[in-house]
């Protein structure tokens, strides 16, 4: 069994910066944002996998945050991120919703919008929301 976190991680990066999902804001891993970018962009954070490997089946429950930080003192400003990202990830056909995500090493069994926390000041005056998103994924 591998960990799938490194893989989601540049899946969910490479959706939201390239192609036909690109959203309109910066996107960042986590701890790698130049000092000089100003306070408006989405870095994704820590991934969380939890094994549910079976004998025939290996794969995990994984979880991926992300951070949604803005300057605008407007709530719906860091809403509509949130929104960007999910409306990026997922893709709803037929009234069924899927991952947008493609990954080498794992399929992606189901996906869940599973928590977000928008907005809230931090002590930078900054507005910072926490969306997370898991993953139940097989190794193929």
């Amino acid at each position: 069994m591998i960990d799938p976190a490194e893989e989601l991680q540049n899946a969910a990066y490479a959706r939201l910066t390239t192609g036909v999902a690109t959203i309109n804001y910066p996107v960042y891993d986590y701890g790698n944002v130049p000092k000089s970018t100003e306070i408006n962009y989405i870095t994704i954070g820590n991934v969380h996998s939890i094994s549910w490997n079976s004998k025939e089946e290996p794969g995990t429950n994984t979880i991926l945050t992300f951070h949604l930080w803005s300057n605008v003192k407007d709530k719906q400003y860091v809403n509509d991120m949130k929104n960007a990202v999910l409306g990026s990830i997922t893709v709803i056909d037929d009234g069924d919703s899927y991952s947008a995500l493609s990954l080498t090493s794992f399929n992606v069994i189901r996906q869940d919008f599973d928590n977000s926390d928008v907005p809230f000041e931090d002590s930078s005056g900054a507005y910072h929301g926490i969306l997370t998103m898991s993953f139940l994924l097989e190794q193929k």
